[in-house]
């Protein structure tokens, strides 16, 4: 023992005595000019110098890594507790002054480290307030460590390969000299609180690291730089009155983008399989170790070898202020390649009142340093960026609302809470425990009620942190400390205040509270306590920190199971879109709770198909009656298996099913489970009301986690959910009315085509008639009264056909009803002057549908057999008028009296392109109005800012605004251009656009970028399956709400695709909670988006008929530049913080998306092999060359020359329009088959008429006809030429075309019928339009094989149309499907209510409510019959 204490006084003495007694800081304000001691004084100083050198000291051996520990940073156990003069909690605590003159009467030599605490010392030591005068601090009495030490701090032996480190001697040992220590004795440890522990000295220095981070003032700078990236959201509070604002710095796209880039998915996983992250919130006190635990669990899964994960900072020994501001997302390394990540967000803290962070100071100065680098470099680098931001209007009143303490309190948690998987709750004050609950309950508290339909409950976890060690039994066991805690408190439950209070509350509800775990479980999912603790004891920390990350995996895992059970796993992008939702609703009102069932609804809506469709109607139904206490699911399900039967009746017919009711339901079965269990689980909420109010419970039963909540988020009763609606039970009793409804509606179609005046019509219409007559008039008067509409109109659907449900919807009514093809040709009459469907009332509503609507309605179908012209129209700012010069250029040589649009079946634009696609899609606009209307748009929309112009006023102009360029004229010229309320597909609107006297049913659609998620979105004028795979590897998605009234308007299309970021503000669609700007952000040349669109519409068709991509033009000769980029012509762009994140997307993207004719060679090369060497006449890309430089894309004075550049270059470009008419004429010609009876057929010989896409007995075919006799005057008379494919001489037939082309002229189309055989039965046709001894063109379809069809071929199949059906809607079942456990009734007449003439008696009723009497248009009397 002697010679230990000799060794250890000759090392303080020999080796350095500084070591034992620094100099500490005086507290008195620095007499150096200049010195800068923290990093919140170097916020106003000029530059960032290093510390002052310190007085210089050698290092023991076992000293590492240049940071120095503080001696002075104690934990705060308790005001009366002590700890050792050594230990350092894993924290940022209070500093504390030290007296060098006290200490050194008492110990002349120091405290010694191995004597555990001495009483007179310890009092010099307590734990003190945080102050803002505190800026001292006190010079570590532990040698550094490092991981390069290679001898043993005792005898310098350099040959053992085994050092340790001391966590309390903060010193290295050998394996021999560790026992010599009379400490490390095992009979000696009993005589320190602190067991001396070996650590190897990796974890030891990682610990080090974290616990006594650098005081340098430049690196300080620089993690807080760094850390800027790793934001995820937070409140900005602007110098002005105007409302603070909720942000999103887009964190989670930048992990969707890393992962998309490098697939780092395991050699296991699926590719395709998304990836679910589970998010880890840490919250507590300000300087509780938050931020250190997230990075011990990180760099503790970490290796020298593995990328660097982003880390939180540490707060300095120096500082008096919070560290970081906002809430911060880091990436787990363990999780990191997986398909389950754990992301670990750290919030900002609690108790850190109004006092701004350390990041929050340094915020400003970062944005200067980013504009001054931005104006002197072009290539913008990624920091700190705000993709969203909404405004939080609550918080507009002056005061308390605007405090950094009410987002800590109140927007964190809301958000925290509702999205979270655990909560690692983090405190310090061991000792008061009942506080510590009292912080974690009231955390929630203030989240609970503010989100319904939850899917789970967050899991707890309170980490006890720098615990000091005690050698009581268990104590550092998560076990046993949770339950003698929980046990503990538990005791004075009812006594303590705050606790008593909300167990009270909860009582109240119904909830049994007896022991503080009840009370917990009513916030949480479950509940642990794990001790942390300080740094003497480096490998303990490094086991709960092990343990803690092993507690936090399995909560994700239990957490995810519950997720899975309640049908919500969500993806990234699923969590990006629902957290923006989220922002929307929580920036409304404190107040305000937020629905993930409705969320779930908006952000993955119900997938096409005869299934889905039921489950789009059923969920309509609901939400319509589900607040009438008269109406259960019962009678719901009921009214809809009438619904459900006839359609599978139309099913059966339409595809030519054989066989009886019993041998094809079964087939259904499954489809119908897929039905019924989700809306059991998913859709039909809670049947409790609140007894005072009566509201109804809005929780559905997957998602009841915390009891019965109206639906302002409310827990008004504590219980699991109520329901007389059983799925076992309600399933057998609706599949049973399904069949007897079936078979009914079997037996009625077998007697009605045995009637003798009904013999010769088809079986399809005698069922559609049945459907009509006797259940569509029954079913929607009876779900959908017309006198309980109000101003909603009818029950309507963006996306289903809710006429036959097999399909979707295709053609809006001007009732807001959706058709699909296959109904509007049964239902409608084609009018044999136009060629268009008539439908004189809605099949659905009939003339009750809704009194605004204005019937009759033409539709206007594309011929099967016709192909498919699209057109692409790049985006450029003014250069649109490029695009417009080109397409005039082709009407006049088209003869100057046709449409362009009549041309083309789709029209795809981006930003300037985007608006011209709707003018002439949309609106009906001709080239010349679309002209007029496009240079008026850009006066307006170019409409600078105030002061915008000037050098340094416009920085902060446009920083102000975030654009250069006024929002509110460009808005209110789109509304005055576009119509202010007209949709852009679907709702309850007014007559189609019409071009001449003919509907126009030219397919538009418009690119966007969501700011959210980074990718393109498409806005159409039509309906498709969102679904879809991308053949070419372009990644868009296609949006079309459910509800009309989430529905984009035209005027808001137009605004979204032409938000070009600095220019504009980005464009926020409140129904739909979407942000969008411009689309050329990533698809400025739309062609492959144009590509894609065609394949998924129309698939039938391999290849286009006519590709036609016009650009905005190229620069001349004289300009060196070839890139036509948003901030060419212009200063460079001012850094603005809110526009970096879309500068990031312009730099990876706009080299790219910019260079339009390279995207246009790419899909060249790609889709030109397809079409077999026809590519030269089919795919067309018109981008003219411009003399000199490129105006910039505002540059509205320089739009009339560059018209002039336009039109001279066109006159050279001559052969190339000449080129792209003559196959737009050949296309406007398509051959038809005939149809022949079963049993004749000639599979060689082909049959068949050729058509004209023109309308009949229009001024369009009129016109059309003119001009091909005008060509046929100066080329030659005209004639259809039929060869094999590949070409073949002799062709197989010749055909004039003189008779046809002159009956077009009279306005009667006469159709030429062709007749010839093939060589082979499998013979490729291919038939091209000649004139005279010209180069021929290929008309519409071709080549294709001309496989004769028959009567019975055509009954089968439906019609060609944008949704292509399954064999049947049967064969889709879900391996779920329980069919096997169906019987049906055993007598029909076993289900009385079942009854067909029942249903169709207007006066019928649903919920007890009794209809008025309304006549039956339908003609249905008593027994169910109708006329015909």
């Amino acid at each position: 023992m002697r010679r230990f204490f000799r060794r250890r006084h000759h090392w303080r003495s020999s080796k350095d005595a500084s070591l034992n007694y620094p100099e500490p800081r005086s507290s008195a304000p620095e007499s150096v000019e200049g010195r800068v001691e923290t990093v919140s004084e170097c916020i106003l100083a000029e530059g960032c110098p290093s510390p002052p050198p310190r007085s210089p000291r050698r290092h023991a051996p076992a000293s590492v890594s240049g940071s120095a520990p503080a001696s002075g940073r104690v934990s705060t156990e308790d005001e009366d507790a002590a700890v050792s003069a050594n230990s350092r909690p894993i924290a940022t605590p209070a500093l504390v002054k030290s007296d060098p003159v006290h200490e050194k009467e008492h110990y002349p030599d120091g405290p010694d480290p191995d004597l555990g605490e001495d009483p007179t010392f310890v009092s010099q030591v307590v734990p003190q307030p945080q102050s803002q005068d505190l800026k001292t601090s006190v010079e570590p009495l532990i040698p550094p460590i490092s991981s390069n030490t290679t001898q043993c701090s005792v005898c310098d032996n350099t040959s053992q390969k085994s050092l340790w480190f001391c966590g309390v001697c903060k010193l290295a040992y050998c394996d021999s000299c560790w026992e010599t220590q009379a400490t490390h004795r095992g009979k000696s440890k009993a005589l320190v609180p602190t067991p001396h522990e070996k650590t190897p000295l990796d974890i030891a220095e990682k610990v080090d690291k974290v616990l006594a981070p650098t005081d340098d003032v430049q690196k300080r700078v620089k993690l807080h730089r760094e850390d800027e990236d790793t934001a995820w959201f937070g409140i900005e509070r602007p110098s002005d009155s105007s409302p603070l604002l909720l942000q999103d710095y887009g964190r989670l796209n930048d992990f969707l983008d890393d992962w998309e880039a490098k697939k780092e998915f395991p050699a296991s996983a699926s590719i395709c399989s998304p990836r679910t992250p589970s998010l880890v919130s840490f919250v507590g006190q300000t300087g509780a170790g938050k931020s250190s635990l997230i990075k011990l669990l990180i760099d503790f899964a970490s290796n020298d070898k593995q990328t660097n994960y982003s880390t939180p900072v540490i707060g300095s020994r120096t500082e008096h202020l919070p560290t970081s501001e906002d809430v911060h997302l880091y990436l787990d390394p363990r999780t990191a390649s997986t398909n389950r990540p754990i992301l670990l967000a750290d919030c900002e803290g609690l108790d850190g009142g109004d006092r701004e962070p350390v990041g929050a100071r340094l915020k400003p100065r970062f944005r200067k340093e980013d504009e001054h680098a931005a104006r002197n470099n072009d290539d913008f680098f990624k920091r700190k960026r705000v993709v969203y931001e909404c405004p939080l209007q609550w918080s507009i009143n002056e005061g308390k609302a605007r405090s950094r303490g009410v987002a800590v309190t109140h927007v964190y948690p809301r958000l925290l809470y509702a999205f979270s998987d655990v909560i690692v709750y983090v405190l310090m004050n061991h000792r008061l425990i009942e506080q510590v609950f009292e912080k974690l309950i009231g955390w929630a508290t203030n989240a609970i009620e503010t989100s319904s339909n939850q899917p789970i409950l967050p899991h707890a976890i309170i980490v006890l942190n720098a615990s000091k060690h005690d050698n009581h039994e268990g104590f550092w066991d998560s076990g046993l400390n949770t339950e003698e805690i929980l046990a503990s408190v538990s005791k004075v439950l009812n006594k303590n205040e705050r606790l008593s209070f909300w167990a009270e509350s909860w009582r109240r509800r119904g909830k049994t509270i007896e022991t503080l775990r009840d009370l917990v479980l009513c916030y949480y999912s479950s509940i642990e306590v794990i001790r942390v603790p300080n740094d003497q004891m480096p490998s303990l920390v490094h086991e709960k920190v092990k343990q803690l990350y092993q507690s936090v995996s399995k909560a994700c895992l239990a957490s995810l199971d519950g997720r899975g059970r309640a049908r919500m796993v969500l993806d990234v992008q699923d969590l990006q879109n629902y957290l923006r939702d989220a922002f929307s609703v929580f920036a409304t009102s404190l107040n305000a709770s937020f629905d993930f069932g409705k969320a779930s609804l908006r952000n993955a809506p119900i997938p096409a198909g005869f299934g889905a469709n039921i489950s789009k109607l059923l969920l309509a139904i609901t939400n319509k009656w589900k607040d009438n206490p008269r109406v259960s699911a019962d009678q719901i399900l009921t009214e809809l298996s009438y619904m459900v039967a006839s359609c599978i009746m139309l099913d059966i017919v339409r595809h030519k099913n054989k066989g009886t009711a019993l041998e094809i339901f079964p087939k259904y079965i499954g489809l119908l489970d897929d039905v019924l269990e989700p809306f059991y689980e998913e859709h039909w909420p809670c049947e409790q009301r609140n007894p005072r109010t009566r509201a109804r419970c809005v929780n559905v039963r997957a998602r009841h986690t915390k009891g019965h909540q109206t639906v302002n988020g409310k827990v008004f009763e504590a219980g699991e959910y109520v329901s007389e609606f059983t799925l076992d039970e309600y399933r057998k009793d609706f599949l049973d009315n399904v069949y007897c409804c079936l078979v009914k509606f079997l037996s009625r179609l077998e007697k009605e085509l045995r009637i003798e005046t009904k013999q010769g019509t088809p079986e399809r219409l005698v069922a559609s008639l049945i459907h009509r007559n006797v259940v569509l008039a029954g079913f929607f008067r009876c779900v959908d009264p017309p006198e309980e509409r109000g101003h909603t109109g009818p029950l309507t659907s963006q996306s289903a056909c809710f006429c036959c449900l097999l399909e979707a919807g295709q053609y809006p009514l001007p009732c807001g009803h959706l058709l699909c093809t296959e109904c509007v040709m049964t239902f409608g009459r084609v009018d044999p002057t136009t060629s268009a469907v008539v439908m004189q009332e809605c099949p659905i509503g009939g003339d009750t549908c809704c009194p605004l609507t204005r019937f009759p309605a033409q539709i206007r179908i594309k011929p099967r057999s016709s192909g498919v012209r699209a057109l692409s129209l790049d985006g450029g700012g003014i250069r649109g008028i490029v695009e417009l010069e080109v397409l005039k250029c082709i009407e006049e040589a088209l003869g100057g009296n046709l449409r362009i649009q009549s041309f083309f079946d789709l029209v795809v634009g981006t930003s300037a392109g985007g608006l011209i696609a709707l003018g002439l899609g949309q609106m009906g606009w001709s080239v010349a109005e679309c002209i007029a209307h496009f240079e008026s748009l850009c006066k307006v929309m170019f409409t600078t800012r105030l002061g915008a112009n000037l050098a340094i006023i416009g920085t902060l102009v446009e920083g102000f605004h975030h654009s250069r360029y006024q929002t509110e004229p460009m808005e209110r010229a789109l509304k005055q251009v576009f119509s202010e309320n007209r949709l852009l597909f679907g709702g309850l609107q007014e007559e189609r656009p019409h071009v001449g006297n003919l509907p126009q049913t030219l397919n538009v659609a418009v690119v966007a970028t969501s700011v959210a998620c980074n990718k393109a979105f498409v806005l159409s004028n039509y309906n498709r399956p969102a679904d879809t795979d991308f053949p070419i590897g372009t990644s868009y998605s296609f949006q079309r709400p459910e509800r009309a009234s989430q529905e984009l308007k035209i005027w808001e299309a137009a605004r979204a695709t032409c938000a070009a970021p600095q220019y504009f503000t980005e464009f926020h669609h409140e129904p739909s909670q979407r942000s969008y700007v411009d689309g050329a952000i990533l698809h400025n040349n739309p062609v492959r988006i144009a590509e894609l669109e065609r394949r998924i519409l129309w698939p039938e068709f391999h290849q286009p008929d006519v590709m036609l991509s016009i650009g905005t033009g190229l620069a001349g000769p004289t300009d060196s530049a070839t890139i036509t980029g948003y901030a060419k012509g212009r200063k460079k762009p001012r850094m603005l913080s809110n526009w970096r994140h879309l500068f990031q997307i312009l730099a990876n993207n706009m080299e790219l998306a910019l260079d339009c004719d390279k995207i246009w060679d790419d899909y060249y090369h790609f889709a030109a092999p397809s079409i077999s060497g026809l590519s030269s006449k089919r795919l067309f890309r018109i981008n003219p060359t411009i003399r000199g430089a490129l105006p910039a894309l505002d540059n509205v004075r320089c739009m009339d020359e560059l018209r002039r550049d336009v039109r001279e270059y066109l006159v050279t470009a001559q052969p190339k329009i000449a080129e792209v008419t003559r196959q737009l004429v050949a296309s406007s010609f398509y051959f038809e088959l005939d149809l022949v009876e079963d049993g004749i057929l000639d599979r060689d010989k082909v049959q068949g008429r050729l058509f004209c896409r023109f309308p009949t007995q229009s001024e369009e075919l009129r016109h059309f006809g003119a001009y091909l006799a005008q060509r046929a005057d100066t080329e030659g008379q005209p004639s259809l030429i039929i060869h094999c494919y590949p070409p073949t001489k002799p062709p197989l037939a010749v055909v004039p075309l003189s008779g046809m082309i002159e009956s077009m002229r009279t306005g009667k189309l006469s159709p030429q019928r062709l007749s010839f055989r093939k060589i082979r039965a499998t013979t490729t046709i291919q038939m091209e339009l000649q004139f005279g001894e010209n180069e021929p063109y290929l008309i519409s379809g071709f080549p294709r094989s001309c496989s004769v069809p028959s009567n019975s071929d055509s009954d089968r199949q439906p019609s060609k149309h944008a949704y292509q059906s399954p064999p049947s809607s049967a064969n889709a079942s879900s391996p779920r499907s329980r069919g096997i456990d169906w019987k049906p009734p055993p007598r029909l007449d076993s289900l009385p209510h079942i009854d067909l003439g029942h249903y169709a008696d207007p006066t019928r009723t649903l919920g007890g409510r009794r209809l008025s009497s309304s006549s039956n248009r339908d003609g249905g009397n008593e027994s169910g019959e109708y006329e015909w």
